[in-house]
């Protein structure tokens, strides 16, 4: 599969795409304890098999989570 950009003026990063399935969509979704780690909030989150800053872009179609974690406790993954 080919990926190719159709409108390049509205490409994002890998980091604005993380922060709007994280930060930016808890405070969409007034969850005001969760969307990011840091003391006081909900810890939920995810393992990703490899890091998305650090890979190419074009294998981030690849990379898929090994753990989930709710509140702190690990849900699914090894």
């Amino acid at each position: 599969m080919v990926l190719t950009t159709i409108i390049p003026t509205e490409k994002i990063t890998v980091n604005q795409a993380i922060l709007g399935y994280t930060k930016w969509a808890a405070e969409i979704g007034g969850l005001h304890e969760n969307g990011e780690l840091s003391q006081g909030k909900k810890a939920d989150f995810v393992i990703l098999s490899d890091d998305v800053f650090e890979i190419p872009k074009e294998s981030l179609k690849n990379v898929y989570v090994t753990e989930t974690w709710v509140n702190g406790e690990k849900v699914c993954g090894n």
